[in-house]
């Protein structure tokens, strides 16, 4: 090792010898072969005598050893010892240490500058250490950018799913999308259609619900729901979100590891509580212990298996940037008394020792949820892409509202960096944002009602005017209502 290294070294230790206190050097003695390159500078190298390296060793080890209160490390009360013997070995090794350091950068370790390993023979006070801002010196940089997320904004816990509890408005957009589909493999072909519609494969938004502009921006908002746990969550945080979309789905709530096989409790339409499991892997076998398998109790299975090709069944994938499909398996497992277990539907089970073994490989899913229409596009591109080939209108409403998500979203984030950072800018910059969010959601009502659909100011501000479809809706009602009444 050069001599400009090993002083560059020795100078990132200035802003140390203020704290020595805080920091220590852990070197148990098999580590001590590996300083003997400090001969030189701690002159124990005179005429190259053969002894000169246990003599460093030595010094090293005996400055180690002063405070006995320390075993194996170097700190404080060893360099304060050290000092006051004024001479010696010891005390020629602290006077290095501290007398060096005359550069003011920051602090490595005295694990480089003794020679032993860095890794696993230094510790120091990790909880004292000087830390950079939250975010780096640009918190800017830091953040996400709001075109890097899903375009809906939506409000995702994990918690509420406990209860049946979801965040925002999500619940009414997939009772919508669902329309009266009341199994659960009925609403996974629903998911799998609107899916294909909203990546333009094998069809089109229109195809699947209609004229009704309402209607094909909610498919796309339910879908934008989906992308965010799939695609913007880490893979296991994408597990347990997985659950909490299927009780969402089945109108019931997450169970969680609180009991064996199943991890959601689906509600039917008579209010039993049926009970449900979910798989979310890159594999297509999993396993479930027997131990606490619920006996003659049917478990249904909803096994999603990710996947980063779009017209196969293969494919497994893991990482979140990289899934574009997700394949779901639907069926009903159960285990009788005897042991023995059975499976119909989507899906195969088998007892093997003490578990349960579940697997899909030579299924064809239930239905499949589409998150791009090839590999390397994401969600929103292919979403875009696909409302891009449809009318002026279905364009217009899909980009009104995604700009009005993105400004709420703005004015949001500079809001509550104003009250951190009390710049004016920061305040000027979320009204600015929330005032360009109003003009969006004008332009989104407008283009779903016709021009001039939102009048009056203040608290008189509302919508005038009916949809027309709303107003056939309502007209049928009516006529229904009327007939009934004769």
């Amino acid at each position: 090792m050069s001599k400009k290294i090993i002083d560059e070294m020795i100078a990132e230790i200035l802003e140390e010898q203020k704290r020595l206190d805080e920091r220590s050097v852990y070197i148990p003695n098999k580590e001590l072969s590996k300083i003997a390159k400090l001969r030189k500078k701690l002159k124990f190298d005179k005429n190259n005598q053969p002894d000169t390296t246990e003599k460093t060793k030595a010094a090293v080890k005996s400055l180690r050893d002063l405070d006995t209160k320390q075993s194996n490390k170097i700190n404080n009360d060893d360099i304060a010892i050290a000092k006051t013997k004024g001479s010696g070995a010891e005390f020629d090794l602290a006077t290095w240490l501290t007398t060096k350091s005359d550069k003011p950068t920051y602090f490595k370790d005295w694990a480089n500058i003794l020679g032993t390993s860095p890794s696993g023979t230094y510790h120091k006070d990790v909880d004292k250490e000087k830390l950079a801002a939250v975010g780096g010196t640009d918190s800017d940089q830091s953040e996400l950018d709001v075109g890097e997320m899903p375009f809906s904004q939506p409000t995702m816990y994990s918690k509420g799913a406990e209860s049946g509890k979801f965040g925002g408005a999500i619940l009414q957009s997939f009772n919508t999308l669902f329309g009266g589909a009341s199994t659960l493999k009925e609403r996974i072909e629903i998911l799998n259609r609107a899916s294909k519609a909203a990546m333009g494969i094998e069809s089109d938004i229109k195809t699947q619900v209609g004229e009704d502009l309402h209607k094909q921006l909610n498919l796309a908002i339910c879908l934008d729901y989906i992308n965010a746990f799939a695609k913007n969550m880490d893979h296991g945080a994408g597990g347990y979100l997985f659950e909490a979309f299927v009780a969402l789905i089945t109108s019931g709530r997450v169970e969680g590891k609180a009991m064996g096989g199943e991890d959601v409790a689906m509600v039917s339409t008579s209010g039993e509580e049926l009970l449900n499991s979910t798989k979310y892997y890159s594999s297509k076998e999993s396993s479930q212990a027997i131990s606490k398998f619920p006996r003659n109790q049917p478990v249904a299975y909803v096994y999603a298996y990710k996947k980063d090709k779009v017209d196969t069944t293969t494919g497994g994938i893991a990482d979140p940037d990289k899934i574009v499909a997700i394949d779901l398996y639907v069926f009903t497992v159960v285990l009788d008394n005897s042991g023995e277990v059975t499976a119909q539907g989507d899906g195969f089970a088998e007892t093997k020792g003490t578990e349960i073994i579940l697997n899909v490989s030579n299924q064809l899913p239930t239905g499949t949820l589409y998150l791009a229409k090839s590999k390397g596009e994401s969600f929103q591109d292919s979403l875009e892409s696909q409302i891009k080939e449809n009318d002026t209108q279905m364009k217009d409403a899909y980009e009104a509202m995604k700009l009005y998500f993105q400004e709420t979203y703005r004015a949001n984030t500079f809001a509550k960096q104003y009250m951190a950072s009390q710049k004016t800018a920061d305040g000027t910059s979320s009204l600015q944002a929330l005032t360009s969010a109003d003009e969006q959601l004008v332009t989104l009502y407008n283009t779903l009602r016709g021009p001039d659909a939102v009048t009056g100011a203040g608290d008189e501000r509302k919508l005038s005017k009916e949809s027309k479809l709303q107003s056939l809706d309502q007209l049928i009602a009516e006529t229904i209502r009327d007939i009934r009444k004769k």
